[in-house]
């Protein structure tokens, strides 16, 4: 159980990391020190914190549409972290790999083949969570003759620093 939550825990970092968005003003820095950044829990293992929005990279701010797409991932999420059963695991694990498989459009090369390769990994993730009933409570046992997926650490490197860059969010890790 405890590998599954980490599991899903590290899902809902990859979806949390876009909570920050421009504020759709006309993007320019304000005056008044601004307040300090809001912290979301994700479970018992990783938190986000929001920094105020810099400049847009692309695009008119607000307007980025890997930094939307990953907002409505995050949307999605409401009221299904921390995971507590087959529903949540299974709307968790649907909307991120929705988030991922649009991401890839939105992310030039270099960064596109790492958020492919992490795409690669969250279809593997939900094909492991159907395949096992979507249950968030597996035995050790299980666990050990049916691994999850693994993590593919240098890509997840990337797509966290890709959404930092331009969503203005910041995975922190306990």
């Amino acid at each position: 159980m405890v590998l599954v939550i980490l599991v899903v825990a590290i899902l809902g970092a990859g979806a949390a990391l876009a909570l920050g968005l421009f504020d759709g003003d006309d993007g320019s820095p304000e005056a008044a020190e601004p307040p300090p950044p809001p912290t979301t829990t994700l479970g018992a293992t990783t938190s986000l914190e929001r920094t105020p929005p810099m400049t847009a990279m692309t695009t008119i701010p607000g307007e980025d549409p890997l930094c939307l797409a990953h907002a409505e991932m995050v949307e999605a999420f409401d009221g299904h972290l921390p995971v507590q059963g087959a529903e949540d695991l299974e709307i968790v694990t649907t909307a991120t790999l929705d988030f991922y498989t649009e991401a890839v459009g939105h992310v030039d090369p270099p960064e596109s083949d790492a958020f492919s390769e992490y795409l690669g990994y969250e279809q593997e993730v939900y094909d492991w969570s159907e395949a096992n009933e979507w249950s968030p409570d597996r035995s050790l046992e299980d666990l050990t003759e049916n691994p999850p997926p693994t993590v593919p650490a240098e890509a997840l490197a990337v797509v966290t620093q890709v959404l930092e860059d331009r969503c203005d969010v910041v995975a922190i890790r306990e």
